[in-house]
């Protein structure tokens, strides 16, 4: 755990607000009795929900506290936030609305994806906190797309940027004035070793309602996949807002598990989907279904992996062990033997280059503390580093001189 004892307090406060918000069996008292007795550090508390996009279900479960454990000035936080949210809610959704009847008008098929989505499960849809808008599209429409996204207001796209994106990424975001849009024709970055079957998308969308106007959404099979690999395969569930929206659908009844159970097996990312569940039972009380609670028994690596991101939860983002465990939690959370191999030797490459950064006082890398342990490494590694920086080098040159053609013609 973390040694700051304080920062113990502050993240056990912000997850007993979660479980209660979740209608866990979380008396009122539990949660006045830890805040009447722990000394909380409501600086950093804030902080923390901040982090952790949680801020408006927390400031809805600190309701139940009397004020006179409560000092003024974050109650006033919690306000403002709220205000903001809900004007920053009805922004968006109006905006995320307009798109949908714009992209109609122009015959261009589109899906909502992730934050708003995600919303419409959390009763007052405000509570979830988004940043952005998402939307999928074909990417045969890319083009279409931005021509129409242009004259409804949003900044053109750099051409070469766009062109470098659409061959190894899977989005482009798009400005217009404080709103930004993500339009995605892929769900998953090449860099991210998995490829997510699209066109499987598209065929098993459905036409529903969506914020009261017709839009093509997400299956709930595929809502709940797409969400394990944004969540969990991409950010390592490396954000409480992240667990919490799994617990959302956790804790529904039209989840059908088994089947969410088998596509995640045909995707190879079951640990992904099974650790997002473990955390959710841990963390926030939710129930674990029964064929999933089977599997999770059997997979001996779910339950070191929920301990990792949960240590890692006491980290700031920001830090030298927050970035470390996130990126080697991503390797653990990967099934298949030849990705966890590819992704040991980005990891490797990686931190080797961090670590010689560091040890020659590059001022670019500062933003990484190193624990004192490293500081040691980096001291006697830096000849090394310089060797292997040029010997690389040489033997690059070397190889491209004898590639060279000996006769002219």
């Amino acid at each position: 755990m973390h040694n700051d004892q304080h920062s113990d307090f502050e993240l056990t406060l912000l997850i007993l607000c979660l479980q209660r918000h979740l209608g866990s069996k979380l008396e009122k008292n539990t949660l006045i009795n830890y805040v009447a007795e722990k000394q909380i550090n409501w600086h950093k508390f804030l902080e923390l929900a901040s982090i952790h996009n949680v801020s408006i279900i927390v400031g809805k479960s600190l309701n139940d506290i009397p004020t006179i454990w409560i000092p003024n000035t974050t109650a006033s936080y919690f306000r403002s936030s709220y205000s903001t949210a809900v004007e920053n809610h009805f922004m968006l959704l109006n905006e995320l609305k307009g798109i949908i009847t714009l992209f109609n008008q122009y015959s261009i098929p589109l899906i909502p994806f992730k934050g708003m989505t995600i919303a419409q499960f959390y009763g007052n849809a405000v509570w979830r906190q988004s940043g952005d808008l998402d939307i999928i599209i074909r990417k045969d429409d890319i083009g279409k797309a931005i021509e129409v996204l242009v004259l409804s207001g949003y900044e053109r796209p750099n051409q070469v940027y766009l062109e470098d994106d659409l061959e190894r990424r899977h989005s482009y975001p798009f400005k217009k004035g404080t709103v930004v849009l993500d339009l995605h024709w892929n769900i998953t970055d090449e860099s991210e070793l998995f490829c997510y079957p699209i066109e499987k998308v598209w065929l098993e969308s459905e036409k529903e309602l969506f914020y009261g106007i017709q839009a093509q959404v997400l299956s709930k099979k595929n809502l709940i996949i797409t969400t394990c690999i944004h969540h969990g395969l991409r950010n390592s569930w490396n954000e409480l807002r992240f667990i919490l929206d799994f617990s959302i659908f956790a804790n529904d009844n039209w989840v059908n598990w088994e089947e969410i159970v088998k596509e995640a097996e045909r995707l190879k990312i079951k640990r992904i989907l099974l650790v997002g569940v473990s955390l959710a039972n841990t963390l926030f009380r939710v129930s674990i279904p029964t064929c999933i609670n089977k599997d999770i028994k059997i997979d001996k690596k779910v339950f070191e992996i929920q301990e990792l991101i949960i240590n890692k939860l006491y980290k700031p983002k920001s830090s030298f062990h927050h970035k470390f465990y996130t990126m080697y939690t991503r390797i653990l959370l990967r099934e298949r033997l030849v990705i966890r191999l590819k992704l040991y030797i980005i990891f490797i490459s990686y931190w080797t280059v961090i670590f010689y950064k560091l040890s020659v006082g590059d001022l670019a890398f500062n933003a990484y503390k190193l624990p004192r342990f490293f500081h040691f490494f980096c001291k006697i590694s830096s000849p090394f580093f310089l060797i292997y920086k040029y010997l690389i080098k040489w033997s690059v040159a070397m190889f491209k001189k004898l590639l060279q053609p000996t006769f002219q013609f």
